[in-house]
């Protein structure tokens, strides 16, 4: 008896597992191809590309920005970027372990 409850509702369940399959939509089912998606980068206040390197830092912020006293100034807009941008943190624990004063990327 306790076989065939256990069957039964093992039977149950398979079947509304089996009945709940969602089908996809089908504005998600287009290719990206399709869908002609433009990515603009947008270039960080602290960044500049000199050829194929990439330089970024305190020093090119420094020298991009009119007003350079809105880069200590902690209620600045948003357009004189972060000051997360120019730290560097130990990947270990996160900490802050140094200022990125000029930095190259190749």
């Amino acid at each position: 008896m306790k076989g065939a409850m256990v069957l039964l509702v093992l039977l149950a369940g398979a079947g509304a597992v089996y009945s709940q399959t969602n089908q996809p939509d089908p504005v998600l089912k287009r290719s990206l191809s399709e869908l002609h998606v433009q990515v603009n980068a947008v270039p960080k206040p602290n960044q500049a590309q000199v050829g194929k390197v990439k330089v970024e830092g305190i020093a090119v912020q420094l020298i991009k920005t009119d007003h350079r006293l809105q880069l200590i100034n902690p209620a600045a807009p948003a357009e004189y970027g972060d000051a997360e941008q120019n730290v560097v943190r130990d990947p270990v624990t996160g900490r802050v372990q140094g200022w990125k004063f000029l930095s190259l990327r190749f």
